[in-house]
């Protein structure tokens, strides 16, 4: 297992590079290639993930209102390479979990 990353690196803003759609999007504002796991801070919904390598984003696939409805998003923050594990049981993350990161 190894830390999660603590820092302030995810940055989520609304993409209009897909023909001026806002959709909510993830950029990795960090030095080192990131894998991010998120979902709805209501803890409703499903989550989702990517990879992302320094500098690069990724949109969610998600309309920005749709989110600020569910109240924002809440992210899990590894290193590439690894996947957030909830902190007691060592198993799969559900939104809200205390997390680490599994190689």
């Amino acid at each position: 297992y190894v830390h999660a990353i603590t820092a302030p690196c995810i940055d989520y803003f609304s993409d209009h590079s897909a023909v001026g759609y806002g959709w909510a999007a993830l950029r990795n504002n960090c030095s080192q290639a990131l894998y991010v796991t998120f979902g709805y801070r209501d803890r409703s919904g499903t989550m989702g993930a990517t990879d992302l390598a320094p500098g690069a984003f990724s949109n969610t696939g998600d309309d920005m209102s749709n989110v600020a409805a569910h109240g924002g998003y809440v992210y899990y923050v590894c290193p590439s390479g690894t996947t957030p594990v909830n902190s007691a049981t060592r198993s799969y993350i559900h939104n809200g979990d205390e997390y680490f990161c599994k190689k």
